[in-house]
């Protein structure tokens, strides 16, 4: 794991996260590893895949479950995919998944983000999923608004709404899960809504 870790320019080991027991043993020799640039996933026969902030795309699914309007669970599924199209998925049967997920998603943001603000500036535009942002707007299936158009960027029950001047209903509404990288849109379009 450690050279693997080396290999892929990590830097330093920040926490190793288990999986809750279960009666499974390959499961339960899964390990998450965090460090400063990217995680490590490893299993019973070694390390099965590294993947850099700046590099990985990072999808999330969080379901709540409720009856009779009192929540019962939560559940959690992290895509982490490479360049080259190979995946790995993680889900809260790892320990600590409110820990983990978060510095995993404020990683990604931190590696990402700067180099997503500086594309928009230079004129370039960015594409996540079917949204495709730019300094002028955000372009949807349903056509494009300009930053000054967009009245709302939120989310609502774990779906992005975008609200455009002159419509009574959302305008635009995607499941975040569907979107890749969906913090570093997040805090793009909220920024350019600012600025616009």
């Amino acid at each position: 794991m450690t050279a693997l870790a080396a290999a892929r320019q990590l830097g330093a080991h920040r926490g190793t996260f288990a999986p809750r027991r279960t009666v499974w043993r390959k499961l339960n020799a899964r390990r998450l590893h965090l460090f400063t640039h990217g995680i490590v996933v490893s299993g019973a026969e070694g390390p099965k895949a590294a993947f850099r902030y700046d590099a990985m795309t990072m999808f999330r699914e969080a379901i709540s479950v409720s009856v009779n309007g009192v929540r019962t669970s939560n559940s959690c599924t992290y895509t982490f995919l490479q360049p080259d199209g190979s995946k790995v998925k993680v889900d809260n049967n790892f320990a600590h998944f409110d820990q983990w997920g978060a510095e995993i998603q404020q990683g990604l943001v931190d590696a990402q983000f700067p180099a997503a603000q500086n594309t928009v500036a230079q004129g370039g535009h960015l594409r996540f999923d079917n949204l495709t942002i730019d300094r002028n707007g955000v372009t949807t299936p349903k056509g494009t608004a300009s930053w000054f158009e967009i009245q709302r960027v939120d989310v609502d029950n774990g779906v992005l709404v975008l609200g455009k001047l002159g419509t009574r209903r959302d305008w635009y509404r995607q499941v975040v899960s569907k979107i890749p990288n969906f913090y570093v849109a997040y805090y793009l379009m909220r920024q350019l809504k600012r600025a616009g």
